[in-house]
């Protein structure tokens, strides 16, 4: 497995400093996930670029492959109705045979969820916004 070279302490935290400027809480989510729901939201084709184990029992479970069904999770276990946040920390995605690409790496960005009512693409728009900062 290839992981992406570290990024050093000033770059990450010149990275953060925009979605931490927006007021978002920043969350973490289990590295270990549930490979069902992962695979009803996305398909079956998905499992190959996933990292899967197996707990005692049967259950399957995969490395986080990235964040937004976590965070997504997260924020509906809350029952909140509106919420933003600022995720951070390491994804895996197995890579096509013979590509050369990091199946470890860092992924930071935020997730946002209005109540309704709001202009879906200005939300979106802003956080993009965000992101190019």
């Amino acid at each position: 497995m290839r992981a992406e070279p570290m990024v050093p302490p000033d770059r990450l935290a010149a990275l953060r400093a925009p979605f931490l400027a927006t007021g978002a809480e920043a969350v973490d989510a289990p590295l270990l996930q549930p490979l069902g729901l992962l695979l009803d939201l996305a398909g079956e084709a998905l499992r190959a670029r996933l990292f899967v184990v197996q707990a005692e029992g049967g259950a399957e479970l995969c490395l986080r492959p990235d964040f937004t069904v976590p965070v997504a999770r997260l924020h509906l276990d809350r029952s909140a109705s509106a919420g933003r946040y600022m995720y951070e920390g390491k994804v895996f995605r197995a890579a096509p045979e013979g590509a050369d690409q990091a199946e470890e790496f860092l992924q930071i960005g935020l997730e946002q969820f209005d109540a309704g009512g709001g202009d879906a693409e200005a939300a979106d728009a802003g956080v993009v916004a965000v992101a190019w900062r």
